[in-house]
Parts: C-alpha cells; sequence; structure tokens
C-alpha cells in the first residue's frame, strides 16, 4: 500500500497578537478575576475533549491553590446537551471560581480570554490535529496536554508545554498543581512555547513539504 504523509498545522502569528503584560492585566479585569490565576478550556465541547476529566482533576488539587484560580470554560457545547455543562459547572462552584461562555467566541473576545489566560488546557481523550493548540502557543501561552501522539509531536515535556497522561485525573491533578504554585516556570513555558511555534511552524515549512508530498505522489504514479 501507499504510504501517509502527515503534514501539521501552521502557526497562527498572523492573525492574532501575543498580548503584553498590561493586556493581561486588562483582560482580567474585564472578566473581574483581577490577581487570579486564569485556566483556560477553550473551544467547542465535546465529549473526546475531555471536559470532565479536567473537572475531577480539579477536585483533587488543593484548596489553598484553587482560592488563587478561576477556570473559564469558553466554546459551544457539540455532541453534547447543555445539562453536562451544567453538571461540570456545578462541580465546580462548589470548590474554585468559574466563567462560563457557552457560545459561539468572538476573535475580540478570543483575544481578550488568551491575553488573560496563565494556563490553557487541553485534556483531550482522542484527537487528530488541534489548531485550538497552535492557536495557544502562537499567543505565547503555556499548555497542559494529554499524551496523545498529535501533542507529543510539538509539545516537549517541561519545555514548551506540559504533558499528562490522557483520560487520568490523578495525572492531570499532580501537573496543574505544579504548575499553578510555579509563576516562573509558566514564564518560561511562554517563552518556549512562542519561540517554537515561531520557528517550527511556519506556513513556508508547510508549503514545502505538502509541495514534496505532491511531488512524491506524481513521481510514484
Amino acid at each position: 500500500g501507499r504510504g501517509v504523509e502527515v503534514i501539521q498545522l501552521g502557526n497562527f502569528i498572523d492573525y492574532v497578537k501575543k498580548g503584553s503584560a498590561e493586556d493581561k492585566k486588562a483582560s482580567k479585569r474585564e472578566l473581574g478575576i483581577p490577581g487570579k490565576t486564569l485556566i483556560l478550556f477553550y473551544g467547542k465541547i465535546k465529549p473526546e475533549k475531555g471536559l470532565d476529566v479536567l473537572v475531577e482533576a480539579i477536585e483533587k488539587i488543593d484548596t489553598d491553590l484553587l482560592k488563587k484560580s478561576c477556570f473559564v470554560i469558553a466554546g459551544q457545547c457539540q455532541g453534547v446537551d447543555v445539562e453536562y455543562l451544567k453538571k461540570q459547572v456545578c462541580r465546580l462552584e462548589c470548590i474554585t471560581d468559574v466563567v462560563i461562555r457557552n457560545e459561539r467566541i468572538s476573535q475580540e473576545d478570543t483575544d481578550m480570554l488568551f491575553w488573560a489566560a496563565d494556563l490553557v488546557v487541553l485534556p483531550y481523550k482522542r484527537i487528530y490535529q488541534s489548531g485550538v493548540l497552535l492557536t495557544a502557543l502562537s499567543y505565547g501561552k503555556a499548555v497542559i496536554a494529554s499524551d496523545l501522539p498529535p501533542f507529543t509531536e510539538i509539545l516537549e515535556d517541561g519545555s514548551n508545554g506540559l504533558l499528562f497522561e490522557a483520560n487520568n485525573a490523578e495525572s492531570l491533578a499532580a501537573v496543574l498543581t505544579k504548575a499553578l504554585g510555579n509563576e516562573k516556570k509558566l514564564e518560561l513555558l511562554e517563552e518556549r512555547a512562542f519561540s517554537w511555534v515561531t520557528n517550527s511552524a511556519t506556513w513556508t515549512d508547510i508549503a514545502k513539504k505538502s509541495h514534496s508530498a505532491y511531488c512524491n505522489v506524481l513521481d510514484n504514479r
């Protein structure tokens, strides 16, 4: 049989603005959470996106850390009903601050949410490629993701992102706990994330890889 060529998504640095420290402060004020560490779950809410894993992980985190944090869930339900979202939110509201945006998120609000975010969490159970990951990196955000191949191909644990065992709330809780208590580590992750996405996920490279793939197909007809 013929081989399969996989070409990753490129960055969005030409389409999004990497926010400044002042943008972060202003965005947190607009969200009503000044001074809090913001953990963002962004994108369509589907069963495979693992929101339930994130909620279970949060329930395992020390309450003192949670008092200093706020979780933002932003995106439309797809493949799950609103009751599923309400159930997850109810569990969270018992232990920490939560902001819910169950709607299509405008570009203006997307900017605000990513500028405000200190961590973007992708607790996915199944994925092929992730536009949310490339978006988060293009905003220069620290990312925690499950250790699925599409993520491990991009993220090096402890360097340009943090990884946990997929579908394992205990593992995610442990990684979140370490990240929430280490501001300098988060800043370093942000720097390395933006450096990686700027240099290693360019559309020029994707064009070259696509051209090469088509040439290989034509040469092997």
